[in-house]
């Protein structure tokens, strides 16, 4: 197979092309899909800025500066009008839109993949891995790119966020928006290390994985039901069944023991003692003791923070998302950019329509050298 690049290497232009390429799939087949979700995706991040930032803000600055209980009604009433439109919203889509251009997309993903999979030769599927391979590209072809463009919806998100909530902290106080830089960054760091794990326990875990659905499949299938039951074979079934998942819990556990450590790093370090310690006390000493802020603005800062650092949270673990999917399409492109080694000659004759005589004479054939050579000396003369 031809590759530019081996899965996991992640350069960050392979990553853009990896991932435009899927989303260029779901446009040329369901194209309003990418619209949809876009624009779902900002209404959705401007109506929760609002609501847990501007919102409070406005009610407690209203209760501070004694503004009529009318205007503090108007604001709430528009703010609940808004959250049922948004929730309606999402409503048709989750239930109404997305299940039919899911289908539509599956259909014509997979029918391009069955095309191409007509092409490669059989001895392709005698190659193990290339073998696991394809199985793994083609099985969540069209899996893989809802999450490519569920990832691209919870970037365009974030970015929103991003725009509305350093808006404001940019006019109130600028450490809010440095606490969340800092913190997006350890995150950042953390979840590429994260995401380096859970890809390599994916390529671990595969192959023992189909080993054990294969053999879980067999149990069930009606084909081998009267054989089942009449030899020994259940029992070397079962015992394969056992060793794989034995062997699944045993890579769970030893990559689950590296991403735990991690994990809570990330928890810890960033959530708890930086923006709900250091952040806070902070902010206290400025409304308490200097009397910079009003009740307001200590509440927006804060809530703002935490949606600042929130949203650049959700842009690196979007970015180490777009990586983990690149790393996936390599072994999608891989695939699709497989050239076979055996084609049809340019001069070759066409079927006659008419039944007629078929003769081979010491036909031979071999897939990539002689030493395996599947037929040898076949000679064949069928009359009609």
């Amino acid at each position: 197979a031809k590759r530019n690049q081996r899965p996991g290497d992640g350069k960050f232009g392979r990553i853009v092309q990896n991932n435009f390429l899927m989303l260029k799939y779901i446009f040329s087949y369901v194209p309003f899909l990418i619209v949809f979700e876009t624009v779902i995706m900002i209404v959705s991040a401007l109506t929760n800025v609002i609501s847990n930032v501007y919102g409070p803000k406005f009610v407690l600055d209203s209760v501070q500066q004694g503004r009529s209980l009318q205007s503090v009604a108007a604001f709430l009433a528009f703010m609940l009008l808004v959250n049922i439109i948004n929730i309606f919203i999402n409503a048709i889509f989750e239930q109404q839109y997305f299940p039919v251009k899911k289908a539509i997309l599956f259909q014509k993903m997979h029918a391009e993949l069955f095309q191409k999979a007509k092409e490669i030769e059989l001895a392709c599927y005698d190659n193990p891995k290339f073998y696991n391979d394809f199985v793994w590209a083609t099985s969540q072809a069209d899996e893989k790119a809802l999450d490519v463009l569920n990832t691209f919806g919870k970037f365009v998100q974030n970015l929103t966020s991003i725009l509305a909530v350093g808006t404001l902290l940019v006019s109130m106080d600028f450490m809010g928006i440095v606490v969340a830089i800092i913190s997006v960054t350890v995150s950042f760091l953390i979840n590429l290390k994260l995401n380096t794990l859970g890809y390599k326990q994916q390529v671990v875990q595969k192959p023992v994985e189909r080993k054990r659905d294969y053999t879980r499949r067999v149990l069930y299938l009606p084909d081998y039901a009267k054989e089942i039951r009449l030899s020994q074979v259940k029992g070397k079934l079962t015992q394969n069944f056992s060793e794989a998942n034995g062997e699944m819990i045993k890579i769970i556990r030893t990559y689950g023991k590296k991403m735990l450590g991690w994990d809570f790093i990330d928890e810890c370090l960033v959530g708890t003692i930086l923006i709900n310690g250091v952040y806070v006390i902070y902010l206290l000493y400025k409304t308490m003791i200097l009397n910079a802020f009003g009740y307001g603005s200590f509440v927006a800062l804060l809530s703002g923070a935490m949606n600042l650092s929130s949203s650049l949270g959700g842009v690196t673990q979007v970015l180490a998302s777009f990586q983990n999917h690149s790393m996936y399409i390599d072994r999608f492109r891989a695939f699709l950019e497989y050239e076979p080694k055996l084609r049809e000659a340019p001069d070759a004759l066409s079927m006659p329509a008419d039944p007629c005589r078929l003769q081979l004479k010491n036909v031979a054939f071999w897939y990539d050298t002689k030493e395996h050579v599947v037929l040898d000396n076949i000679n064949i003369d069928i009359q009609p």
